[in-house]
Parts: C-alpha cells; structure tokens; sequence
C-alpha cells in the first residue's frame, strides 16, 4: 500500500470520489441513525419500558425476554447495516477505481443479494466484521448508531483514576486494532470479489503475517492526517467566529462561519472516506491497474455542491440560535460552589446561600434506624475513611462523624436539618433520593410521609435514579415535583416524572425538544465549564447543576447579552451526533 498510489487514484477522479462518499455519510445519517431509533423506540412504547439504561438491563431480561430477543435483533440489524454500508462504498471505490460506470442503485442491491443470499455461518462472520469495525465507524463513515452513546464524563474521570481498568481498555482497542489491520484483506475480497468470508478470512490471516507494524502506521496515517486536518479546519472558523462573537453583526458571521466550516468538513471526511476506502482495497491486493482518466469536473457537481451549501447554510440559521427560551434553573450541586466547604454539610450551605441559586440539590441516604442523613456516597470511606455505610449507623452517630474535603472538615446532618436551615432562608432544595437494595421495604413511603408535605410547601423538588421510588412519589403525592436521573438516553425516555436529570454528555437540541413535546422539562448535571454551560444555554434545557454556580450565574448574564456563537459551532463540531437535530424523534 504506497501513499503515492492511493492519492494518484483519488485525484483521477476526485469529484466522484467525493460525491460517493458524501452521499453514503449523509445518506446513513438521514436514513440508518433515524430508522434504527424509530425501532428502537416503537418497540419499548409497544412494551411501556420508560427508558433503557445499565440500569433496568437486567429487568427487561428477567420481565420482558420477547423484547429483550426484539432488541437483540435490532443490534444485529444495526450490525448489518453498518457492513451494508462500508461494503456499498467499498464496491463503489472498486468500480471507481477500475474505471467503470458506477450505478449506486445496482451497488445496493447487489450488497443486499450477498447479504440474503449468505449462509448463517457467514452471516456471522458478517458481524464479527462489524464489530471489530464498529468503534471507527463513527469516524470513518460518520453514521455509527453506536455515537448515540457516550460515556458520561464521570464513567470517564473514574476509568482514568482505577489503572487496571484504563489499561484493561486500552488493551482491548489495541487488540480491536490488531484485528482490524488482520482481516482487512479479507473484507475487501469478501465484499468486492465475492470469496466465502471463511475462507476470505484466512488467505487475509495468511497474507498479512508480519506486517501488521506497517499496516498499522500507514492505516494510523490514513486516519489521524484526516483527522487532524479535519480538527484544523474547524477550529479556524470557530476561532473567527470568537473574535466576531459580541459584535451587532454576530450572527450574520455565525452563519456565514459555520456554513463554510460544514462545508469544508463534509469535503474533508468525505475525502478521509475515499483514501481509507483505496487503502482497503490497496490492501485486498485487488490487482487492477489505475483508470487513467482526466478528472473533468462536471457541471452537476457545482450544481450539487452550491445546492447543498444552501442547505448547510438554511441548516446554521436555524441551529445557531438554539432553543432561545426563558433563564434556566441554576442548581447548586451538593450544596457546594467550587470549594466553598464540604459537600451535603450545613456550612457549605450557609455559604452557597449567599449566592442565591434557584435551588440547591442534597442527597439522601437511609439510616440503620429508618432516619435520613445528608451524604452522596453509599459509604463514609472517601468522606470519613470509614468502610461503613449509613444503613451500617444509626442517624445519631452519622451526625458524630467528621467529614472532610478540599481541606475543611464539618459534620454529616439529618436531611430535617438540613431542610430547617434551607427552609429558614427561603432557599428551595432538590432533594435526591438514594435507594440502595440494604434499605427497608418502607423507606420510600416513610420519605414520603414524612417530607413530601414540606417540600410541596417550600416549592423543592426531588430526583432520583430509581425509576420505583418515584412512581410510588408520583402515586402518594402528585403535587410533589420529580425528576428521573438518566445518565444516558438510547431514545426519548416516557415516565410519569415531571422532568429528566441527563447527563450533560447526552444532551442536544433534539432530546431536548422531544421532552419538551412531551410537556417534560431537561436539567443538565454536572456542568463545570464555561463552554459546557454556553453548550446547555443553547440546548434549551430548563436547570442546570453545577459544582461553580458563581461561574454559571457569570455566563448565563453573558449569554444573555451576547450569546457565544463560537460556543455553539464547537459543540456541533464535537458531537458529529448533532446532525440528529434533523432527525428529531418525538
């Protein structure tokens, strides 16, 4: 596989190159992404599950295994896809490559017939190649349903603070790569010159013995020079658009910037799709000499590149403003603001107060005597350096233990505290409500009976990841405010709460406006940054929690005034996922 040759046969006839390309990225983002969550969501409407997480997995296998089969059969369908695709491009950069008339139709359809007309060992072979593809798909072809999925920043910053699973993960994507570098010969001859995988498989096992290193380099330099020049050409435009942000004509530039940093990246990723497509087949010693031709750009292709850059730009028009609505709730995390005292303590607080937040968010634990303490963690150990837990104590001797952080030290308090001294200053709280398998099979309605009267009067709210307990809020107190906790969302959750704590990491335009169609409300937790918080402003999401509330009340009275456009383009460009604005799922 020599550089030379591959960029000698992209620039033979680069227009269609780029075209088959665009057309496959934009045609998987309008066509697969909006079609597998419409089964995705059709079917858990069907079987009334309210949302899928890690956490009710096990509860759909043990209570609904039709469906659980149901969505089996939707990761394999999504696998299929996905090799649809890269098999439709890699025909298509063949016939290119060979000279040939391509007709996209016939491309399709003759994936489609190997497809149904391969055997059910195949057919699994077929998948294995999916997924050893899967974790690049999101970049090489931009359409990967698995980019609907993000890893929350706090499943990240503990993966990096526990070694052996860092290194346990890292292991496993060298390993993906290894595998990928291996069978690549045998996804070209598989999908262009119709070998049985099985055997496919093997001569490409065979052939690349020993030079998995080169492969991996040259394949590592088809993917991060794309890559970085993709990052290169995005952030120009975003930085342009700092320097105009503040400025009357902000917007008028916003629109003109992000049109052409689309524009460019589309052209950019199609690219990296084409080089990364002849590398394959470079690779699949597919021994056919390079169609000499002159490139003649037709006038269709101008036709078509001025006709979707009109799109592109209709598209920054209506994204750059965002979802302009009314201030959203400012939330102080823990009762903290940045350092200002220990977290879930009565002089933190006091402290955090002073600052005005609309509410306060607390969390709530079960005592070993049926009472409630203020504490996050399901053990003293990080707080105290005590490996007990509060079903482990009484409430007497948790409001005993010294809890310390960033330096200051205070004692743990009794949730009727907590809200005395919260109450007392007119301060509104959110109240999340921790439920562990240790507690009685009452603690909720205790809770219930003993709080919801007072937390109703006092306008406060509570949340929680533990879809049970709210129903049961919900069916004893419907005057009561909730919100479900979701660290992530597949589609667009159906609870009876009021609203949804998300993840920051997984929220956009289009989740929010599918829970705003539902008559529901957004908060974001944990916001920290200033350019995450400019993120959630343009979201439209109705609260955000955060650890810096000074911070948060800075940006929201500067967004106010001058929104951060240059915000909103670098969100686009970090979440290509974003294009599911387009594709709302209501």
């Amino acid at each position: 596989m020599h550089y030379q040759l591959i960029w000698q046969t992209f620039r033979s006839r680069w227009t269609q190159y780029l075209g088959a390309a665009a057309l496959f990225i934009g045609g998987g983002l309008a066509v697969f992404v909006p079609l597998l969550r419409w089964l995705l969501k059709t079917l858990l409407a069907a079987a009334h599950i309210p949302f899928v997480t890690g956490v009710n997995a096990g509860l759909i296998l043990r209570e609904h295994t039709i469906i659980f089969g149901l969505l089996v059969a939707i990761s394999l369908l999504t696998l299929t896809l996905m090799y649809l695709q890269l098999a439709a491009l890699l025909r298509t950069a063949s016939a290119l490559r060979r000279g040939q008339k391509v007709r996209l139709l016939h491309v399709w359809l003759g994936v489609l017939r190997d497809i149904a007309c391969m055997r059910a060992r195949g057919f699994w072979l077929l998948a294995a190649f999916a997924v050893v593809y899967a974790p690049f798909a999101g970049f090489v072809l931009g359409t990967s349903p698995l980019v609907q999925v993000q890893l929350p920043l706090f499943l990240i910053s503990y993966l990096l603070r526990v070694p052996a699973l860092a290194a346990l993960v890292a292991a496993l994507y060298s390993g993906i790569a290894y595998l990928s570098v291996r069978l690549l010969g045998a996804l070209c001859q598989t999908v262009v010159a119709g070998r049985r995988p099985r055997a496919a498989i093997r001569a490409s096992w065979r052939d690349s013995r020993g030079q998995t290193l080169r492969l991996l380099l040259k394949f590592g330099g088809l993917i991060i020079v794309p890559w970085l020049c993709v990052y290169g050409w995005s952030e120009i435009w975003v930085q342009l658009q700092t320097l105009a942000d503040g400025q009357s004509w902000a917007y008028a530039a916003a629109i003109v910037n992000l049109t052409i940093l689309l524009t460019g990246r589309l052209l950019l990723l199609a690219a990296a799709v084409s080089l990364l497509a002849l590398g394959v087949l470079a690779v699949g010693a597919e021994a056919v000499p390079v169609h000499a031709k002159s490139n003649r750009v037709h006038q269709a292709f101008w036709v078509v590149m001025a006709l979707g850059v009109a799109a592109i730009a209709g598209f920054s028009a209506a994204y750059l403003p965002g979802a302009r609505t009314q201030r959203p709730l400012l939330i102080a995390h823990r009762g903290l603001d940045g350092t200002n005292g220990v977290q879930n303590t009565l002089p933190a607080l006091r402290r955090t107060m002073s600052e005005h937040p609309d509410y306060v968010e607390l969390d709530v634990h079960e005592t070993r005597d049926g009472q409630f303490v203020v504490l996050h963690d399901e053990d003293l150990r990080k707080l105290a350096g005590k490996s007990k837990t509060p079903r482990q104590l009484t409430l007497a001797q948790l409001r005993g233990v010294t809890v310390r952080e960033d330096g200051q030290h205070a004692h743990l308090a009794s949730l009727d505290q907590y809200l005395r001294v919260a109450f007392a200053r007119k301060q509104k709280v959110i109240v999340e409500l921790k439920t562990t398998p240790q507690d009685s099979q009452d603690a909720v309605q205790r809770f219930i009976r003993r709080y919801a009267g007072t937390l109703v009067a006092h306008d406060s709210r509570i949340h929680s990841t533990d879809l049970g307990a709210l129903e049961q809020v919900h069916q004893s107190a419907p005057k009561l405010y909730t919100s479900l906790v979701l660290s992530y969302a597949l589609v667009t959750p159906h609870a009876s709460t009021k609203a949804y704590t998300f993840a920051a990491t997984t929220i956009d335009d289009q989740l929010v406006a599918a829970v705003h169609d539902q008559h529901q409300a957004v908060w974001a937790w944990t916001v920290n940054d200033e350019v995450g918080m400019q993120q959630m402003l343009f979201a439209g999401v109705d609260g955000i929690i955060t650890d810096n509330l000074q911070l948060l009340q800075k940006v929201v009275r500067a967004h106010n005034a001058h929104p951060a456009y240059a915000a909103r383009m670098r969100f686009l460009c970090n979440t290509l996922s974003d294009f599911r604005y387009v594709n709302r799922v209501e």
